[in-house]
């Protein structure tokens, strides 16, 4: 392994089944939970909201920027519907694993602008996988 990323869109708090969801933003997600579904099997912790998740993985990456672009296409056909989406939290979730040498990690003002027009924010979650 040399880099690799994954990139979680999670849309969570809504009160509708997550079919609603799907179906609005014309997406089928890579996993739903409803408020308390178990979250990690073999242990008591559970969600506490409903949730929605669209992620890819990538490897052997060199520019975070380019994966994320990767999902925003998935999504972009439904930003309207996205936007107008109040009441729920929007979040791009971002775990990356290097070894020796991390990837570059910006945002152009697409990607910025993009976040701030859907109402998303953004996180990372970044492990130094030498040994």
């Amino acid at each position: 392994m040399k880099n690799e990323i994954f990139i979680y869109f999670r849309i969570k708090g809504f009160d509708c089944e997550d079919k609603q969801i799907s179906s609005l933003l014309d997406l089928v997600p890579s996993k739903t939970w409803r408020k308390g579904d178990i979250r990690v099997p073999n242990t008591i912790l559970k969600h506490s909201e409903n949730g929605w998740e669209l992620s890819i993985y990538k490897k052997n990456i060199t520019y975070v920027d380019n994966s994320l672009e990767d999902l925003f296409k998935l999504i972009k056909k439904s930003k309207k519907e996205l936007s107008l989406m109040k009441n729920v939290t929007k979040t791009f979730t971002i775990a990356l694993y290097f070894q020796e040498t991390a990837p570059s990690i910006t945002y152009n003002s697409k990607i910025i602008s993009f976040l701030n027009e859907i109402g998303a924010e953004i996180e990372h979650d970044i492990y130094n996988t030498d040994s």
